[in-house]
């Protein structure tokens, strides 16, 4: 059950649009470390969390500049 609500929130998350603005938000920082950036990664690693493919897949489109 906790996975299946962890999913539906990580898709929610990705219906609007938080990966791109995770890649978006890091790479504008052009390596420069800050609070907001290990707080934007942070953020990229709990819409990770727990292997979703599906935002996984945004990613790969995200980079791949297929979106």
């Amino acid at each position: 059950m906790e996975k299946q609500k962890l999913l539906f929130h990580q898709a929610r998350l990705a219906n609007r649009g938080v990966a791109e603005m995770v890649l978006l938000h890091i790479s504008a920082c052009k390596g420069v470390p800050s609070d907001m950036v290990m707080t934007t990664l942070q953020l990229g690693i709990a819409v990770l969390r727990g292997g979703n493919v599906e935002i996984q897949m945004v990613n790969l489109m995200l980079f791949s500049g297929t979106r």
